[in-house]
């Protein structure tokens, strides 16, 4: 490996919303877990939940059909391996959320009782012509 990577990522599809990356601006990317190198080039690394390095990311999605793994440097840049293979292992947890009652629609709201007040001046007015027309037979 080059000694210009200081970090190797591991990125999938199964998130874009979930991890800042400061190399596209401070934007989400699709990053997964970062595996830091404390190896010399050419040396295996490894990262084992046992010593501490667990990765935790919260997925939004209710289903996955297939996973997407690539390996990258700190520039998103793709690892070549040599045609060496690389080993992950993948645990998931699936959380139940409350189902939220849907938020009323406040603009429709507004929008009704307009139309009702609307609705209630068109239907007094003809009544208010009627007064005006009594008050002025009368005088």
């Amino acid at each position: 490996m080059n000694s210009s990577i200081r970090s190797l990522f591991i990125r999938t599809n199964l998130t874009s919303q979930s991890v800042l990356d400061s190399f596209i601006g401070g934007g989400f990317s699709n990053i997964f877990c970062k595996i830091p190198l404390n190896e010399d080039p050419g040396g295996t690394i490894r990262v084992e939940p046992a010593n501490g390095d667990v990765h935790k990311v919260l997925l939004r999605t209710k289903v996955i059909t297939s996973v997407q793994i690539t390996l990258t440097n700190q520039r998103n840049r793709v690892i070549d391996l040599n045609g060496l293979n690389f080993d992950i292992s993948i645990k998931l947890d699936f959380v139940a959320t409350k189902d939220l009652p849907q938020a009323p629609n406040l603009r429709l709201q507004y929008q009704d009782l307009q139309q009702a007040q609307q609705q209630e001046e068109q239907e007094e007015q003809p009544e208010k012509l009627k007064e005006k027309k009594k008050t002025k037979s009368k005088k």
